[in-house]
């Protein structure tokens, strides 16, 4: 306050044009990619609606607050690699969640918005485990639709070698009727053995309907390779 007037406008000045500065080094690309993200032991599928340099924005109505961390996990358009990374959450409103890369910010780089790809593997990856994992049978799960009003989307519960319930480890589904396990749903547990499911609805605050459950045996693991490989000539 007792600077001059010119000294205040240079100051204005110098204050917008870095945010100008800013604003330019995360220019927001609009990116609707479906997004699995888990945080405090907890699961959740929604929507990213646009993306940048520095983070991305989260379309959910989940109770979620400023400067919890996130791991994320979302394909990359045109192929069917996943990224990987870890956020915070900078900003919340009604309309869902502003995250920021953690990875980049530790490493000092930068997202291509170009190509969707990282200029440093290190900070996001490709599921390396989708080119090593053995085939495996896939199984596909079903529910008939709630007839109710105001159903949002659906959450799948699950347990091993135990009766399911609302305490359970879950995933956020969205507003469909089957999921193919283990590939829609990263955080479904890789196991052998019998296993229950519960499959709810969700209005849009977010109450939850009872719980249809079914039991059934899972078998997601496979046989050891062979070993020894060789080639002779005779």
């Amino acid at each position: 306050m007792n600077t001059s007037e010119y000294e205040q406008e240079n100051f204005l000045a110098g204050v917008e044009g870095r945010l100008s500065e800013e604003r330019r080094k995360h220019a927001r690309k609009p990116f609707f990619m479906v997004v699995d993200y888990a945080t405090k032991g907890r699961t959740y599928k929604d929507f990213i609606q646009n993306i940048s340099s520095g983070g991305v924005f989260i379309e959910t109505r989940m109770p979620l607050y400023a400067g919890q961390k996130l791991a994320m996990s979302f394909p990359l358009p045109n192929c069917k690699k996943h990224v990987k990374i870890t956020g915070k959450i900078v900003r919340t409103n009604v309309q869902g969640i502003g995250v920021k890369f953690l990875l980049m910010e530790q490493i000092g780089k930068r997202l291509d918005l170009h190509e969707l790809k990282m200029t440093h593997q290190d900070t996001i990856v490709t599921t390396k485990e989708e080119k090593k994992m053995a085939r495996i049978r896939k199984r596909k799960v079903r529910w008939n639709p709630s007839s109710a009003s105001g159903v949002k989307g659906y959450k799948l519960y699950w347990a091993v070698g135990k009766e399911v319930n609302y305490d359970c480890d879950f995933a956020e589904l969205g507003d469909v009727t089957e999921v193919t396990l283990p590939d829609d749903v990263p955080t479904f547990p890789i196991v052998a053995g019998d296993m229950e499911l519960g499959v709810v609805a969700v209005d849009h605050i977010g109450n939850e309907s009872d719980m249809t459950k079914l039991s059934a045996p899972f078998d997601f693991t496979a046989p050891e390779a062979p070993t020894g490989l060789s080639v002779e000539t005779v």
